[in-house]
């Protein structure tokens, strides 16, 4: 049973996973790794196995998060627990290398075990040779698994011990390739490369980041790893699986002895990416002034532009880094960006399809179009569709170009897809249309911008679901322009959430009253059967609880359990709220399927204060539930001693059993509840008293 039940959990974490990874996906692309770790942080929180195993793989190699082995010690060995293939092999690997964790042999082969069962190749290689701790000098902190598209959703495919890619074309590395030369450039292991370097394509070869020896040698600014990689015969100006050469990363990274040594070394310092952005343009985009004056001093050109029609100049206003800027304007030729020549479109256009074609690329599979949405390069987008592109085609996750767009906030972009016709009704198979992947990625204006776009009314279901994000974001601008073009405010999403659901759990008053104004139903409840007020109460919202009131919302509709908002204000101990529902005709009498009134749930939660109101209010006191506890007994059993003695000074009854036969004493007695026994036992006292006296006085009349 337990096993089924943590299979269920799991089963529902991944799916539940789904759209967050997918961001993450995004981030990756953009190579936004600080985005993409946020992104995963509360995936990994919730028990997410891949999302954790990646996490660790971000806090190992110092990717948008400060490098942080014990952090990566942690994810990775989570993700290990929960049954993940790859986490065991690389906890199997940090166990044995001592990253993050002191050495242990004994530990590293479990794990390898752990992993080889799960079928596992290189953790059955790694257990077929003695497993031993290694010192501080073989240590290698590689990314422990090779990725064909390194995404933090996808499952990282088993390692092979052949590498990928068309013969003759270098492509992503096996772990013990990289072992051998990625991980060696990084950490600036300059006497291994040339021992550990196989073949020449070795040079090209990316790891799971993308990047190569080289690039990455040159993110790490290690110095003589990039002058024994150019000396072994690495291209200077190669770009690696990201479309990055060695000299942008070093110049966006303020890596200014790296860049040095580029320079040295023969690197163009004009040298584009795949992007159209050259080494100043990245710096300029950076903030990184001293890099910029080097380059600029090695005759960079400040009149190029990239794809996007965007040089230096525009780079740095972008960036808002002032400095920067006021320094390009002293300079000649930094006016402007120039427009795109012929000759940039059409590379431009061949380095998409390059993009596409490539199975190691993160944009396989893509149409150009939709590389060039997600991107904003609304340049190319026309230059695409003025040769034929078809406007609304889908990539191999059901986006189309103007989906795209909206999902990453490209206005420009966005405007020229819809100028050529695009369909602003095309959807994913969620429903989720332009607007809504506008706002739910807060992209408020695009999304304006889509409506201002066309004539016709908001009724399509990506309206209908777009009212919902607007009302959960707090984006009132959007929400009225939606309603105005007829929006429908009482749709609701097949999870049953309605928008004014979703602006109650935002707590956003004003947009709450605007759908009500526009006929919102104030008791259609979602998929549970919570109804707006419900979420009001459980939030202890009480403005929003007296909007929906005022708009005629019942305080008896309870959920699928049985509780209505008065129990959920009660069991939340949100006193104010407990008074305004009592006014508003909340029933005392009303019971949860366990039979549980709104006394019972407070007692139950220690709400002495909520206990003497609801007393106050006429609620009876020793009513028994389902396994007949009182509220008494409930309070007794928790430990609760200001609700036991507001109950006792009620006269709630001692003597009443449960159908354990217990009583309140005996459950606190069994619960080891020394203040409430101590409470009880001093009432039995006071009755004993009584009741003798009473008895003596009978007999003496």
């Amino acid at each position: 049973m337990r096993r089924w039940l943590a299979a269920l959990l799991l089963l529902h974490g991944a799916l539940t996973a789904a759209a967050p990874l997918d961001d993450a996906r995004a981030a990756l692309r953009q190579k936004d790794y600080a985005r993409a770790a946020e992104l995963l942080r509360p995936l990994a929180d919730a028990n997410g196995a891949e999302a954790q195993y990646q996490l660790g793989v971000l806090y190992r190699y110092g990717l948008g998060v400060a490098r942080n082995p014990q952090a990566a010690f942690t994810w990775t060995r989570r993700a290990a627990e929960l049954g993940h293939a790859q986490a065991q092999y690389s906890l199997g690997v940090m166990y044995a290398e001592g990253i993050g964790v002191a050495a242990d042999a004994a530990s590293a082969r479990s794990w390898f075990e752990k992993a080889a069962a799960q079928g596992h190749r290189l953790a059955r290689s790694r257990l077929q040779t003695p497993v031993r701790a290694a010192s501080a000098g073989e240590r290698d902190e590689d990314p422990p698994t090779p990725a064909t598209r390194p995404t933090p959703d996808a499952p990282a495919p088993q390692p092979s011990s052949k590498r990928s890619g068309a013969p003759g074309t270098p492509g992503i590395q096996t772990a013990e390739t990289e072992r051998t030369l990625v991980a060696a450039a990084r950490s600036g292991r300059t006497a291994a490369l040339g021992r550990r370097m196989k073949a020449p394509d070795d040079l090209r070869r990316p790891d799971q980041t993308g990047e190569t020896p080289l690039t990455a040698a040159a993110a790490a600014g290690q110095d003589g790893a990039i002058r024994e990689l150019i000396r072994l015969g690495a291209d200077v100006d190669a770009l690696d699986a990201n479309g990055e050469p060695a000299l942008i990363v070093a110049a966006r990274g303020g890596r200014r002895s790296s860049v040095d040594a580029l320079l040295k070394a023969g690197a163009d310092v004009n040298v584009r990416d795949r992007r159209g952005n050259t080494p100043l343009i990245a710096a300029s985009a950076a903030g990184q002034l001293p890099i910029l004056r080097r380059l600029i001093e090695r005759g960079a050109d400040l009149s190029l532009a990239n794809e996007e029609n965007c040089n230096a100049v525009c780079a740095a206003r972008r960036g808002a880094h002032a400095e920067v800027l006021a320094y390009l304007r002293t300079q000649k030729g930094a006016a402007g960006a120039t427009a795109l020549s012929e000759a940039a479109i059409t590379a431009g256009i061949d380095a998409l399809t390059a993009e596409s074609r490539d199975a190691r690329s993160l944009y396989a599979g893509w149409p150009p179009m939709c590389i060039a949405a997600s991107r904003g390069q609304h340049a190319l987008l026309r230059a695409l569709i003025d040769r034929g592109d078809a406007v609304d085609v889908r990539d191999p996750e059901g986006y189309t170009p103007l989906l795209r767009a909206a999902r990453a906030g490209h206005v420009e972009a966005a405007r020229t897809l819809l100028e050529a016709g695009a369909d602003r009704a095309a959807a994913l198979a969620d429903g989720t249309g332009p607007i809504t992947a506008a706002l739910r990625n807060g992209h408020g204006k695009l999304a304006r911008t889509i409506l201002g776009e066309t004539e016709r009314t908001a009724k399509d279901g990506d309206a209908a679901l777009a009212l919902i994000e607007a009302a959960r974001s707090g984006d009132r601008e959007t929400l009225g322009l939606l309603l105005a073009r007829g929006a429908d405010a009482g749709h609701a999403a097949k999870d049953g959430g309605t928008a004014l659901i979703a602006a109650t759990r935002a707590q956003e008053l004003a947009i709450v009253e605007d759908l009500l104004r526009h006929g919102a139903e104030p008791d259609r409840p979602d998929a549970d059967r919570r109804t707006p007020l419900w979420w009001a109460a459980e939030l202890g919202w009480r403005d929003g609880a007296r909007a929906l009131l005022a708009h005629g919302a019942s305080p008896k509709r309870a959920d699928r359990d049985g509780y209505d908002p008065l129990m959920r204000a009660a069991q939340a101990g949100h006193r104010s709220l407990v008074a305004t529902l009592l006014e508003a005709g909340g029933d005392l009498t009303a019971q949860t399927r366990a039979g549980n009134t709104a006394m019972m749930v407070a007692a139950d939660a220690g709400h002495a204060g909520i206990v003497g109101d609801l007393i106050a209010a006429g609620a009876e006191l020793d009513r028994q539930n389902s396994a007949g506890n009182t509220a008494l007994m409930l309070a007794a059993a928790n430990g609760h001693v200001q609700a036991v003695e507001t109950l006792l000074d009620a006269g709630a009854d001692l003597r009443l059993i449960n159908a354990q036969r217990a009583d309140a004493r005996m459950l606190a007695e069994q619960g080891g509840r020394a203040s409430v026994l101590a409470a009880i036992d001093a009432r039995d006292r006071e009755g004993g008293l009584l009741h003798a006296l009473w008895s003596y006085l009978a007999g003496w009349l």
